[in-house]
Protein backbone atom coordinates (compact mmCIF):
# COMPACT_ATOMS: atom_id res chain seq x y z
CA UNK A 1 0.00 0.00 0.00
CA UNK A 2 2.70 2.51 0.75
CA UNK A 3 4.51 1.71 -2.54
CA UNK A 4 0.89 2.54 -4.39
CA UNK A 5 0.86 6.17 -2.21
CA UNK A 6 4.19 6.92 -2.90
CA UNK A 7 3.90 5.97 -6.71
CA UNK A 8 1.13 8.35 -6.65
CA UNK A 9 2.17 10.80 -4.22
CA UNK A 10 3.93 13.50 -7.02
CA UNK A 11 1.05 13.71 -9.27
CA UNK A 12 -1.28 14.91 -6.06
CA UNK A 13 1.55 16.94 -5.03
CA UNK A 14 1.42 18.59 -8.83
CA UNK A 15 -2.29 18.96 -8.53
CA UNK A 16 -2.52 20.71 -5.14
CA UNK A 17 -0.04 23.47 -6.40
CA UNK A 18 -1.82 24.00 -9.23
CA UNK A 19 -4.95 24.38 -7.29
CA UNK A 20 -3.59 26.22 -4.71
CA UNK A 21 -2.08 29.15 -6.77
CA UNK A 22 -4.88 29.24 -9.16
CA UNK A 23 -7.09 30.42 -6.11
CA UNK A 24 -3.99 32.23 -4.68
CA UNK A 25 -4.45 33.97 -7.79
CA UNK A 26 -8.00 34.37 -7.70
CA UNK A 27 -8.31 32.64 -11.18
CA UNK A 28 -11.91 30.60 -11.70
CA UNK A 29 -11.23 27.42 -13.08
CA UNK A 30 -12.69 29.10 -16.50
CA UNK A 31 -9.86 31.79 -16.34
CA UNK A 32 -7.27 29.79 -16.11
CA UNK A 33 -8.75 27.65 -19.12
CA UNK A 34 -8.96 30.76 -21.34
CA UNK A 35 -5.34 31.77 -20.58
CA UNK A 36 -4.28 28.46 -22.14
CA UNK A 37 -6.68 28.04 -24.78
CA UNK A 38 -8.64 24.98 -23.29
CA UNK A 39 -12.09 24.60 -21.50
CA UNK A 40 -13.18 24.52 -18.29
CA UNK A 41 -13.96 21.45 -18.17
CA UNK A 42 -10.18 20.05 -18.94
CA UNK A 43 -8.90 22.36 -15.68
CA UNK A 44 -11.73 20.21 -13.60
CA UNK A 45 -10.35 16.86 -14.79
CA UNK A 46 -6.57 18.15 -14.45
CA UNK A 47 -7.64 19.26 -11.12
CA UNK A 48 -9.19 16.18 -10.11
CA UNK A 49 -6.44 13.95 -11.45
CA UNK A 50 -8.58 12.42 -14.32
CA UNK A 51 -6.45 12.35 -16.84
CA UNK A 52 -2.77 12.37 -17.23
CA UNK A 53 -1.84 15.87 -18.93
CA UNK A 54 0.85 16.02 -21.74
CA UNK A 55 4.39 18.08 -20.55
CA UNK A 56 3.00 20.69 -22.76
CA UNK A 57 0.34 21.64 -20.98
CA UNK A 58 2.02 21.39 -17.76
CA UNK A 59 4.22 23.64 -19.62
CA UNK A 60 1.07 25.99 -20.53
CA UNK A 61 -0.53 25.66 -17.10
CA UNK A 62 2.30 26.43 -14.80
CA UNK A 63 3.12 29.63 -17.12
CA UNK A 64 -0.14 31.03 -16.58
CA UNK A 65 0.08 30.53 -13.13
CA UNK A 66 3.79 31.78 -12.99
CA UNK A 67 5.24 28.67 -11.30
CA UNK A 68 8.27 26.75 -12.36
CA UNK A 69 8.55 22.92 -12.73
CA UNK A 70 11.52 21.66 -10.93
CA UNK A 71 12.57 18.74 -10.62
CA UNK A 72 14.52 17.23 -8.22
CA UNK A 73 16.59 13.86 -7.11
CA UNK A 74 14.57 11.47 -4.93
CA UNK A 75 15.80 10.54 -1.12
CA UNK A 76 17.43 7.76 -1.00
CA UNK A 77 15.77 5.20 1.21
CA UNK A 78 16.10 1.64 2.30
CA UNK A 79 13.31 -0.95 2.04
Amino acid sequence: MRKQYEALKPKYDIIQSIVARRIELSLSQRELARLIGMHQPAICRIERGDNNITVGTLFKVADALNLDIEFKPRSVTEA
